[in-house]
């Protein structure tokens, strides 16, 4: 009873006549029966200009977040102390202390941000980096007209798997010097690229350093060993924890050592006395051989080989897929260059939308079984399962069926009438703002 109450019959009864619209599609599909080859050419025209149409459609399988923050990174040199990196961050924050379009930001020095959303692009702690969260507009220009030594990077939130840098190229190999030297002839093909900028490297200077070379043989005469040696050294040069200091929750070490001009100076680091067992002081330059040299103070491997990576950005409303098809020739000419042992491999979101692409199309053909599948039990024999393949726009493509299949179609038809919350941590040299 409540059911015919609720449902009540209607009191209005529709007229039999069809209507405008219904009108109009069958005057329309009685049209392209009629002038059937008409219909089919344009079809086929108009399938054609589709496949064309393919080539500009953009190749990104994850775009840009729309998400009102912008990271922006902040990159010395890998040889820069935490100390320089807090100064360059503080410097920062007085530049967007002063800027009325930043609504607030997040400072933090020596690590990458917090994890406040899943897809984000997490760093390694390093002395040399600092990151922060910014909600502005125009940070970009400051950054290149104020720090011009830093390789700073504004750029939104990442959806999908981190990338980081969206144009990268790898080159990987036995010899460091080698790989930089094929890794500088990569980021000139880059930068020929009008759409490419800010092209940099994950490693790529070495950074001065001092060697101490030590006469093994005279310091076991002098009964001193390679770790009396390296805690000498190291009182001057590195220091010495002697005590622990606390910092609200954490505990800040108290480092004992030489002033930074005798820490730089070779003269001074000879001159540095050593402790011997029978209560005797020499000098060590009696024990070794103080000279500046270089080194890489960081090398990335991957697969145990050396890689360096070439990274840039691209221009605003360019994608890095077509930029990767625009210098597809020169990289192939300088792989075909390079001697055996060494690669140069493609990166960033090209490889990562090249990866999900991958595992949508894993699934394809199980895919089509199922809709096979279905449509074999809907239409109940295979002659009706092939004509409705063939009118489909791919298969018509591929197999090349003809006039006759599209005139039976055409008969049939015309029977048949889907982010947490913003929190943040206190890290180590950490300004929340």
């Amino acid at each position: 009873m409540l059911g015919v109450w609720v449902l009540k019959a209607p009191k209005t009864v529709h007229s039999e006549e069809p209507g405008r619209v219904l009108g109009l599609f069958r005057r329309l599909l009685v049209s392209a029966m009629r002038a059937r080859w008409r219909t089919i050419a344009l079809t086929l025209a108009a399938f054609a200009l589709s496949l064309l149409g393919t080539a500009l459609v953009p190749q990104q399988f994850f775009p840009s977040s729309d998400r009102p923050e912008l990271l922006v990174d902040l990159t010395l040199p890998q040889n820069a102390s935490i100390a320089a990196t807090r100064d360059l961050s503080a410097r920062m924050d007085k530049l967007l202390a002063e800027d009325k379009d930043v609504e607030r930001w997040s400072t933090y020095v020596g690590r990458g941000a917090i994890r406040f959303y899943l897809p984000m692009d997490l760093q390694l702690p390093n002395d040399y980096f600092s990151q922060l969260v910014v909600v502005t507009k125009g940070l970009e220009q400051a950054l290149e007209t104020d720090f011009p030594n830093v390789v700073g990077r504004v750029y939104p939130l990442e959806l999908g798997p981190p990338v980081g840098w969206p144009l990268q190229c790898r080159v990987s190999g036995a010899d460091p010097e080698h790989v930089r030297e094929i890794a500088f002839k990569v980021a000139q093909i880059m930068g020929s690229h009008a759409s490419v900028q800010k092209v940099n490297f994950n490693w790529v200077e070495p950074a001065r350093m001092v060697k101490i070379r030590v006469d093994q043989d005279q310091a076991r005469l002098l009964g001193l060993s390679s770790q009396d040696l390296s805690q000498s050294i190291n009182a001057v040069v590195t220091g010495t924890t002697v005590t622990q200091m606390r910092d609200w929750i954490y505990l800040v070490d108290v480092v004992a050592r030489a002033s930074a001009e005798q820490r730089m100076s070779l003269a001074t680091i000879r001159t540095l006395q050593v402790a011997l067992p029978n209560g005797q002081n020499v000098p060590l330059s009696q024990l070794a051989s103080v000279e500046y040299g270089q080194e890489y103070p960081l090398i990335w491997r991957r697969d145990r080989q050396p890689t360096l990576t070439v990274q840039a950005d691209v221009t605003p409303n360019t994608l890095p897929a077509m930029v990767v098809r625009a210098l597809a020739g020169q990289l192939d000419d300088l792989k075909a260059s390079l001697p055996p042992g060494y690669a140069v491999s493609v990166g960033g979101t090209v490889e990562e939308s090249g990866k999900s692409q991958g595992s949508v199309i894993a699934v394809v053909p199980l895919m089509l079984l199922l809709m096979l599948t279905i449509l074999m039990i809907q239409l109940q024999g295979f002659n009706r399962l092939f004509l409705v393949l063939s009118v489909a726009p791919p298969w018509r493509h591929r197999r090349g069926r003809g006039s006759a299949c599209l005139q039976q179609a055409a008969r049939l038809r015309g029977h048949s009438g889907g982010a947490g919350p913003y929190r943040h941590d206190r890290p180590q040299f950490g300004h929340p703002h």
